[in-house]
């Protein structure tokens, strides 16, 4: 799951863009998000002559991301928390938190407390652990012409 917000420099020629996601599996669980700067560029169409218009991933002054998450605890009441993330000459900046886990478990025999091998010996257990439950995220770029652009919230 994901929420884009997407901003334009007064003349159009940046673009900033910040996306909230979530991300779960078994194995890897991800939650946070990524501000992301682009410049409009004329490429020249060798064959043609044409020209193509695109956005190129192009580093700005700085960029800033602040993320609110939200999740349960083990008490079961509800907890939040918030994280930053910074770069300097960069085109992207990412928040997140993340997992990667898998189980293993092993049944007792009854008699000795043994890891009982006539059963399935390795059935997969637990997993990927993050409880995080949503996440909410607003970003500023300050772009290479001095215009500063603020972006959010995006949720996920």
């Amino acid at each position: 799951m994901t929420g884009t917000v997407t901003k334009f420099s007064n003349d159009g020629n940046w673009q900033a863009e910040l996306s909230a996601f979530h991300f779960d599996s078994p194995i890897y669980r991800t939650i946070g998000a990524t501000l992301s700067v682009r410049h409009k560029e004329l490429h020249r169409n060798f064959f043609w002559e044409s020209f193509t218009v695109s956005w190129v991933d192009k580093p700005a002054q700085s960029l800033g991301v602040v993320a609110t998450f939200a999740g349960i605890l083990p008490s079961l009441s509800a907890a939040v928390a918030s994280r930053s993330a910074h770069a300097t000459n960069a085109s992207s900046c990412d928040c997140r938190l993340w997992s990667v886990g898998i189980g293993v478990g092993l049944n007792a025999s009854a008699g000795t407390g043994l890891p009982s091998l006539s059963e399935t010996p390795f059935p997969p257990s637990g997993g990927a652990s993050l409880e995080v439950r949503s996440v909410s995220a607003s970003g500023q770029v300050l772009l290479p012409n001095g215009e500063t652009l603020s972006l959010g919230p995006a949720t996920a």
